[in-house]
């Protein structure tokens, strides 16, 4: 007998990459982490450590997005997780509703504006 294994990988639109196919972070790991991330001593450093880990293991909802967002203390942490979260991001199309609120300025807003743009734009086109 033969027996034959194979992974099927599902490619779609880079807009609709996560959405239906994966699940976001569980509920108990997201808290974990936010515990983790909520204790006074750690530095803004740890606190991205912390998340880049959590990235590059899971895919994260707008809310749980914006948890870690806020979750960092100075606006330089808080664009870059803001950035990097947009990418493991599930909801791609409300992330910006949710997550924009979390940035103090408005330049901070439009770079993360820029960083989705071209994503919207392909949106367009199709």
């Amino acid at each position: 007998t033969v027996k034959l294994e194979y992974t099927a990988l599902l490619s779609v639109k880079r807009h609709d990459r996560g959405i239906c196919f994966s699940a976001p972070m569980s509920e108990f790991k997201f808290a974990r982490l936010h515990e983790t991330l909520a204790l006074e001593g750690l530095s803004d450093f740890e606190r991205w450590s912390l998340i880049k880990m959590a990235a590059a293991l899971n895919y994260v909802n707008s809310l749980q997005a914006k948890a870690l967002v806020d979750a960092m203390q100075y606006r330089k942490g808080k664009l870059d997780a803001a950035v990097l979260l947009f990418s493991r991001a599930i909801d791609p199309k409300q992330y910006g509703d949710v997550v924009l609120e979390s940035l103090g300025t408005d330049s901070d807003r439009q770079a993360l504006v820029d960083v989705m743009h071209p994503l919207q734009e392909a949106a367009d086109k199709d």
